[in-house]
């Protein structure tokens, strides 16, 4: 697969996407998808999502939608031919950034014609619009890429397509390990259709004007942390006040209603931060210095935990696959692939691992 039919139907995309599809699931301990039904059908549409976790983002967006979709990735990724083949294959274009060159920044209009042409033909794609990875969390100022992509697409075909850009919000209880809970949520889409007669007179303040609006709707769909100096702090406080207002209001513990509770935490925080900055300084100080105290022993967790090593013992012959990233770990620099290597790895090993288990058993059988 090339760039020319990136977004035509292909077996074997589609027989990875299925086995891919499986191991995600079993990745994550739980996986919460709220208001796929706000996606617009049968109409070209741009998710754009915040930008945490590498790879596991596009997945997260990938299985959300639960179809094909076409990325855009940073353009230094393509250098080797083989992984732009790769890449290619997985539905991945290259988006050349100010960092890649001046030179380089000019092959931006082939791919951008390229994507009007998978729009055109009624396709999804989807872009960060934050422009590169966010080890925090919270929103990072908006590139343009995405508004001059999507009002070139609108604009080729006289504002007939009914184009819309749907904003995505990702959030994970923990980014780095399996067994964590992933939540995707999906926003009102919004229409690019009104800013039809300002893009027509100003490009560029239409351009600004949907940023605006993709921010507005973001927001909504993530914690969004803005004093990152105290960011620690801010965890510390979500894990100790999450269990306990759960509790007192007698609500599930659900990663959508710790979800709402840590956003309001940040909001909070947020305001503090800024209007109190010695009051932040010391509730930096007082979550800090409180003790962890472990939780009291009781003859029900002891059982559970009894039970819980013998289980693990148990499953020791399918263990290899999952330590299997451990080996690979302390040779990656770029702590933002950690998840998505761990992912890559394991499903890899699982492949070559189980089916030589099965033919040992039954061998041995």
């Amino acid at each position: 697969m090339s760039l020319k039919n990136i977004d035509q139907f292909s077996f074997g995309y589609q027989l990875l996407f299925a086995v891919t599809k499986v191991f995600h699931c079993i990745f994550y301990k739980k996986i919460t998808i709220r208001n796929r039904e706000l996606i617009p059908e049968n109409t070209p549409v741009i998710f754009l999502a915040n930008h945490q976790n590498a790879l596991m983002d596009a997945l997260a967006i990938l299985f959300g939608v639960n179809k094909p979709i076409v990325f855009m990735a940073r353009a230094d990724m393509f250098k080797k031919p083989a992984i732009a083949s790769l890449l290619y294959f997985l539905k991945i274009m290259p988006i050349f950034r100010p960092r890649d060159g001046a030179d380089n920044m000019g092959q931006n209009d082939a791919i951008f014609r390229r994507s009007v042409d998978v729009l055109r033909n009624r396709r999804a794609m989807a872009m960060f619009p934050e422009g590169a990875f966010n080890p925090y969390k919270n929103l990072q100022p908006l590139k343009k890429g995405f508004a001059r992509m999507a009002f070139m697409s609108e604009a080729s075909a006289d504002f007939t397509l009914n184009l819309h850009v749907v904003p995505v919000g990702i959030d994970y209880s923990d980014k780095k390990n399996r067994n964590a809970e992933l939540m995707v949520q999906f926003g009102k889409p919004i229409p690019l259709l009104p800013l039809k007669e300002i893009y027509k007179e100003n490009p560029t303040q239409a351009y600004k004007l949907l940023s605006e609006q993709v921010r507005e709707a973001l927001l909504p769909l993530m914690i969004n942390i803005e004093a990152t100096e105290y960011y620690d702090t801010y965890m510390q406080y979500f894990d100790f006040h999450v269990p306990i207002d759960l509790s007192m209001e007698e609500k599930p513990d659900t990663h959508y209603n710790r979800f709402v509770l840590q956003q309001q935490y940040a909001e909070a925080l947020n305001k503090l931060a800024v209007e109190d900055p010695e009051s932040m300084t010391k509730l930096q100080k007082e979550l800090s210095d409180f003790p962890c105290w472990p939780k009291p022993l009781s003859l029900l967790r002891l059982l559970r935990s009894v039970l819980s090593l013998l289980w693990s013992i148990c499953k020791l012959p399918f263990y290899p696959p999952l330590l299997a990233p451990q080996w690979v770990l302390p040779k990656i620099k770029d702590k933002q692939f950690v998840a998505s290597i761990k992912f890559a790895v394991w499903m890899f090993a699982s492949f070559v691992y189980y089916p030589l288990l099965i033919l040992i058993i039954v061998l041995l059988w």
